[in-house]
């Protein structure tokens, strides 16, 4: 009887240990479509990540009136100067002849104004 007991408890044991290693391989794999994408990106010929810009950072400027105010997103409400203007950073151009890859970002992107 005990010799039974302990082949039952080695079997259990071992089958434990063999689905955890399954469930652990399982969990390593990586999604056919997330490889799909990396291999995309990672082919010259097939687009990839175009890497040939300059990126030129500049200010935007907003004209909403003497008491206009804006909601930038991601920073919060800006207010007018006296002349009715809103200056803040966000503009993004790109340009070729660059090493680097780049999005372009024009300054209604990044606001509304608020009334």
């Amino acid at each position: 009887m005990k010799k039974f007991l302990l082949s039952a408890v080695c079997i259990v044991a071992i089958a434990a240990s063999g689905l955890a290693g399954y469930a652990h391989y399982q969990q390593s794999q990586i999604d056919p479509a997330i490889l799909e994408n990396i291999e995309a990106l990672s082919d010259p010929e097939g687009g990839g990540m175009d890497c040939i810009y300059i990126v030129n950072e500049d200010k935007c400027e907003v004209k909403v009136g003497a008491n206009g105010k804006i909601k930038v997103f991601g920073v919060g409400t800006l207010y007018a100067g006296a002349d009715g203007t809103i200056s803040f950073d966000g503009k993004v151009t790109c340009t070729a002849d660059g090493n680097t890859s780049c999005v372009h970002v024009t300054c209604k992107e990044l606001y509304e104004v608020i009334f």
